[in-house]
């Protein structure tokens, strides 16, 4: 049998359900279980707040039906409870783990491990919800940080330590965390001491942008590639704020003078191995020397070719008032 696609625009939006749920899970599910799980991807593509009375109502299944089938949902793992609500679980990620995990026969040492290890990431879990969102962390929250502890393997002192990077000032956004959590995993972070390091890098790098932003009265955020250039001169040559505004102080009369530009002063600096501020003044120096002797060379040249140049013109001119002399005789 086959099943024609309807082309017709929807007028309502769809509800997402992944096939690995129709093809592992479903076949064995009570349809009591099916359909609250299918109710509460409902519930959380809409983002709604709802009590479990009132799905029972909804969905016409007896309270009783509704909790025994909460506790199914949670026990084959396809949704996480929380004191403040539930959510459900990525199924494409949750199968992805379960491929790449190594099917291995846990001793009882392994399980105790584990379960110390558990015990250990909870409390870190709820010392972010304490310290960063007074008692009253969402469920997503919840979510995405034990995703990033099991895929980038984070130790929990990293994990604290990144939420207290983020979260010095203000508030942030879970996209802006969880774009510090892979820039620091994609940078090896996986203790507090590498964090540390990272960290520090992260802070000279801010202030440098920050200088060369005010420099060059910047008002937007740089690109892309202006930051790695920018990471550069930082983090390959070693060059600091003193050496980076020599190279804006250089170009400070140009016009139209972009990052590539900069970019080309300060590699040929590093690459003449110029590494402190008096050096790159002592290059730059003889430099200028170098191309005022050759400048005065070409007005040297320019002056004898003139002068040359005369000669002929003079000798040219009395041969020719000769020429009138001896014609007007």
């Amino acid at each position: 049998m086959k099943i024609i696609k309807n082309k017709r625009k929807n007028i309502f939006a769809n509800i997402s359900v992944s096939e690995i749920f129709i093809l592992k899970y479903m076949k064995d599910m009570p349809q009591e279980a099916v359909k609250l799980y299918m109710y509460l991807l409902y519930i959380e593509a809409n983002q709604i707040n709802i009590e479990i009375e009132t799905i029972s109502k909804e969905i016409n299944i007896s309270l009783k039906d509704v909790k025994a089938s909460l506790d199914y949902l949670q026990e084959k793992g396809l949704i996480i409870m929380m004191e403040e609500g539930f959510y459900i679980v990525d199924l494409q990620e949750k199968e992805v783990m379960e491929l790449y995990t190594p099917k291995v026969t846990a001793s009882k040492e392994m399980i105790e491990a584990n379960q110390k290890k558990n015990n250990k990431r909870e409390k870190i879990i709820n010392d972010i919800e304490s310290m960063y969102f007074a008692g009253n962390m969402k469920a997503e929250w919840y979510k995405k940080i034990i995703l990033w502890f099991e895929k980038y393997n984070f130790s929990n002192e990293a994990m604290l330590g990144i939420f207290s990077h983020c979260f010095s000032d203000e508030v942030k956004p879970i996209a802006y965390v969880e774009t510090v959590v892979k820039s620091m995993a994609d940078k090896g972070v996986i203790t507090i001491n590498d964090l540390s390091k990272q960290i520090v890098n992260y802070d000279k790098k801010s202030k440098i942008i920050k200088f060369v932003k005010t420099e060059l009265n910047l008002h937007k955020a740089l690109t892309k590639p202006q930051e790695r250039i920018v990471e550069k001169w930082i983090f390959d040559y070693n060059y600091d704020k003193e050496q980076i505004k020599l190279v804006i102080d250089k170009t400070i009369n140009a016009q139209n003078v972009g990052f590539n530009y900069l970019d080309k002063i300060i590699t040929e600096w590093y690459q003449q191995g110029l590494k402190t501020v008096e050096d790159i003044l002592k290059y730059e120096k003889e430099n200028k020397e170098k191309l005022e002797e050759k400048k005065k060379e070409k007005n040297n040249r320019k002056t004898t070719n003139n002068i040359t140049s005369n000669n002929i013109e003079n000798r040219e001119q009395r041969k020719y008032e000769d020429f009138q002399v001896f014609d007007l005789f």
